[in-house]
């Protein structure tokens, strides 16, 4: 039997897509009648937001210890 094994970027990338997954409606419809400045706007604060969550100690610890315990999945998103 193989052993999964999956780095930090792949729990990141989980968690970041399963929330873009979950407001995938509305992102659609808000950036389809965003104009340019407000696109770019948004992807700076995206940006900053996701930086600013994925650094906190509750977070970092989700994605470094114990990936697999539920308690640390829920953390995690």
């Amino acid at each position: 039997m193989r052993t999964l094994v999956r780095n930090r970027y792949d729990l990141i990338y989980d968690v970041e897509m399963v929330g873009f997954g979950e407001f995938n409606r509305q992102l659609n419809e808000t950036w389809g009648h965003a104009s340019s400045y407000e696109k770019d706007l948004f992807k700076r604060l995206m940006l900053n937001r996701l930086v600013s969550v994925m650094t906190t100690e509750t977070f970092v610890a989700s994605i470094n210890e114990g990936t697999m315990r539920v308690s640390a999945v829920k953390s995690a998103f």
